[in-house]
């Protein structure tokens, strides 16, 4: 299970728990529900949603894989 709270100060705590495979369901799960509320609002801004999200994740250099 994944708890997430972002604050207004941009601070991010998380809770995760659970196997590798429920966590990335999870994940997916979320990134999915995300850009279809974006979609809803702007096709476009959920185009770019996307592509920056691929061009993040398959960055080895992206601070999305660097530890704390």
């Amino acid at each position: 299970m994944i708890k997430c709270k972002i604050m207004r100060d941009k601070s991010v705590k998380v809770e995760a728990s659970g196997t590798a495979k429920d966590l990335m369901v999870e994940t997916l799960a979320l990134i999915k529900n995300i850009a279809n509320e974006i979609n809803k609002k702007s096709p476009e801004a959920a185009y770019e949603y996307r592509r920056t999200l691929i061009g993040v994740l398959l960055d080895p250099n992206s601070p999305v894989w660097k530890g704390e």
